[in-house]
Parts: structure tokens; sequence; C-alpha cells
């Protein structure tokens, strides 16, 4: 497997399908980078583990101030809340 990759104008790279797989990352999840040296790590991390106090605090009164409004969403199962928690995540 060809593992060289070139970065793009726009500071990307395509991972291979392969690698990732063998990591056991799929789309949509999360990458922490981080640098040693000259090398680049990146370590899956799941959206929780990305909150801060102060963020499960917000969204918590977010929550809270929709329910009193009657304006929330409810959702069938805890994959399609992510889902949507991860679209609405702050691009890097």
């Amino acid at each position: 497997m060809n593992k060289l990759r070139q970065i793009n104008g726009k500071n990307q790279i395509t991972l291979p399908a392969g690698l990732l797989k063998a990591a056991g990352i799929k789309p949509g999840d999360f990458l922490e980078p981080t640098a040693r040296g000259s090398e680049i790590i990146l370590k899956p991390v799941r959206l929780e583990e990305c909150l801060c106090d102060e963020d499960w605090e917000a969204l918590e009164a977010c929550v809270c101030r929709q329910v009193k409004k009657k304006k929330y969403k409810e959702y069938s199962s805890l994959e399609d809340a992510r889902e949507h928690l991860k679209k609405r995540m702050p691009k890097p």
C-alpha cells in the first residue's frame, strides 16, 4: 500500500482507507492532531471528550431554555443526537 501523501493547497491530505480501517476510524470520527518533533500524531477522540465542563454546562443551559420554550428536537436514538451535534460543532 502506497502511504506517501502530498499536502494540497488547503493543507489537507487524504488518508488511505485501509489505514483508517486498521485504526478503527470511520467517516465522521474526530481526530486530535498533535506534533511530536517532526511527526504529526492523529489521535481518535470521542466527541464527549472534546467538551470541557463549561461546554457541558452551556449545552445543558441551552437545552433547558429550549425545553421551557417548547422548541427542541427529539431524537430516536443516541446516534441521531450525536450526528446532529457533530454537524453543529464549529469547524477547526
